[in-house]
């Protein structure tokens, strides 16, 4: 998910309760799943499309625009009156959402690379467009394809010009081959960050589109899903229910420093998504739960609230002071945080 407007008072450090108060649910769209909050509105892909709905006033939000698109949406990015749209179905769409009531598709992008038959009915080889951040005139977006004749994933980003959101054209790529997915990207100043599904953070200095390289790599532990980048921090959510804090303060030589685990008896969990504002990070699980997880000490992140959602939590957006959690099969969820002092 785009990062952009994903902002929160900081919390005084005294604070050691947190209470959050649910203010809407409502079944807007059919399976949220990516989720992006910019200004006054909300933007929410779901199985079908994109739902747009006015957050003006967040305890009593309107859906006030709707555009179908051809596939699930896995990813949204929001710029300059465009939202950047990355589906399950192999495409980024662009959506022009200068008239909220009548958001309306004009553009896209398709991977095309050789890509192997599917073994099965049902089999899917890619490419699978995963996500996408946007940085200035850029869209930087994580694709995965089993090549022709290969048995082994390869796992692009790629850098599309969007100068004309009409028409995005690749002007670069990096790639891997081997077991991983690229899955989550998030980009700051010159430099991508790749949540790459064989337990690596790749960091690609992206100064030149036409040219990204490799800058560095971290391995974590898991699976990663997607990255949040603030200040000196990429922080990693992970399938193995956890997530990781990465010291990127050299892009060459980026560190783990500590992790939050989701204690669980059953199934491991996963750390589908993750916000930062303030000294508290904001986990999205599968196991139905928000966790909000204090990282004051970044080697030592520690729980401080476990919220229970109603499904599972697959997005989260910080934003002017609430809270914005799309839960799959549910609703969209607003919380507003409420400050409560601790002994």
């Amino acid at each position: 998910m785009g990062q952009s407007s994903r902002v929160m008072k900081t919390l005084p450090r005294t604070l050691l309760v947190l209470t959050f108060v649910p203010l809407f649910t409502a079944p807007l769209m059919a399976d949220p799943l990516g989720l992006a909050v910019v200004g006054s509105y909300a933007y929410v892909g779901g199985s079908d499309g994109l739902t747009v709905i006015d957050v003006s006033n967040p305890e009593a939000p309107k859906k006030v625009g709707f555009c179908k698109l051809p596939g699930p949406v896995s990813e949204i990015a929001v710029s300059g009156g465009f939202a950047y749209i990355a589906t399950r179905q192999s495409v980024l769409q662009v959506v022009d959402i200068s008239d909220p009531k009548a958001p309306t598709e004009v553009g896209s992008y398709r991977p095309r690379p050789a890509v192997r038959p599917a073994a099965r009915k049902g089999d899917q080889w890619g490419p699978v467009v995963e996500s996408v951040a946007v940085a200035g005139k850029h869209a930087y977006v994580t694709c995965n394809h089993v090549p022709k004749d290969k048995d082994k994933w390869c796992s692009n980003l790629y850098v599309l010009d969007i100068s004309n959101p009409k028409a995005p054209t690749e002007v670069g790529s990096f790639e891997k081959h081997r077991d991983g997915l690229f899955l989550g990207v998030a980009v700051v100043a010159k430099y991508a960050y790749v949540a790459d599904k064989a337990s690596i953070l790749w960091v690609v200095d992206v100064s030149d589109p036409k040219r990204p390289t490799e800058a560095g790599s971290c391995v974590t532990t898991g699976e990663p899903q997607r990255v949040f980048v603030s200040g000196k921090y990429a922080y990693v959510a992970d399938d193995d229910g956890a997530m990781h804090i990465v010291d990127i303060t050299d892009p060459r030589a980026p560190k783990k420093l500590g992790s939050f685990e989701e204690a669980t008896k059953d199934s491991p969990a996963v750390g589908e998504a993750v916000a930062v504002a303030g000294q508290y990070a904001y986990v999205a699980s599968d196991h139905n739960a928000l966790y909000v997880v204090d990282i004051s000490d970044a080697k030592a992140p520690k729980e401080v609230v476990l919220i229970k959602m109603k499904g599972a939590a697959l997005g989260v957006v910080v934003a002017n002071g609430y809270v914005y959690v799309n839960v799959f099969r549910a609703d969209l969820f607003i919380m507003k945080l409420k400050e409560k002092q601790g002994r």
